[in-house]
């Protein structure tokens, strides 16, 4: 049995967005040599579209799952309770898999490490020009959300994500985020400098500074409690973190 087919899952999750799913879908035909288990979790599709991708991706053995739409981290939770292999791997419809060698590359240098990533292309909706990021594993940039790990291109144990309870579905938009610092705090990443995936920014990457903060605190406080067990000095890191984002983004 071939490594990605035997190591990995892929979790697609995609509402009412036919031509993001179907780019994303031709991205994995890059896998047919090798194909890992593929698990779509669509909301506010036609029948007429469901029939449309089952048939034009047939190849894929796509395990599909259509429900009503609970948002982002409810259908990654479904998707992840699907995993059959060790690793998974979540996308977004209109993202895609840039380069199945990268993600052949990170799944062999993971080997039986909880969890890893590589780099993504960042493009802007409606906008031809990418830009690469990539990060160089610091815990405390993680935490602080000064940093973040790339999730279009990081792979985690399925079983270890279920035992931390999955996306925590509290937050709207950090889900993530709160998931990979409690890998962080039994392991650090394996990290390779390869291109992985392709994301396209929009949406939740378009919060406002505040908010972004205000998740990265509350979940910090929850996961390590408070910078040197001192809320008045965690509320000053906070409070200069803010200002720095700002400054960065200004």
């Amino acid at each position: 049995m071939s490594l990605l087919q035997e190591k990995l899952s892929i979790v697609v999750c995609s509402k009412s967005d036919y031509s993001g799913l179907i780019s994303t879908l031709k991205s994995l035909n890059s896998l047919e040599a090798d194909l890992p288990q593929i698990i779509l979790v669509l909301s506010g599709y036609s029948e007429t579209d469901l029939e449309r991708i089952k048939s034009k991706f047939a190849s894929l053995k796509i395990d599909l799952v259509h429900i009503s739409p609970q948002g982002i981290y409810s259908a990654q939770n479904l998707g992840l309770r699907k995993v059959k292999n060790r690793l998974v791997l979540f996308l977004n419809g209109g993202d895609a898999l840039a380069n199945p060698f990268g993600l052949d590359l990170l799944i062999t240098q993971i080997g039986e490490n909880p969890w890893g990533y590589g780099e993504i292309d960042l493009v802007e909706i409606n906008s031809i020009h990418s830009k690469r990021y990539r990060f160089s594993y610091i815990e405390l940039c993680h935490r602080l959300g000064l940093k973040y790990v790339p999730h279009p291109a990081t792979v985690i144990d399925a079983q270890q994500a279920i035992r931390y309870g999955g996306f925590d579905e509290n937050y709207t938009s950090a889900a993530d985020h709160k998931l990979l610092l409690m890998f962080s705090r039994e392991s650090s990443p394996i990290v390779v400098k390869t291109l992985i995936s392709t994301f396209y920014r929009g949406g939740v990457s378009s919060r406002n500074q505040v908010d972004i903060v205000k998740d990265c605190k509350n979940i910090s406080r929850e996961l390590f409690g408070y910078f040197f067990r001192n809320r008045f000095l965690d509320s000053l890191i906070w409070s200069a973190v803010l200002i720095i984002r700002k400054i960065l983004k200004g």
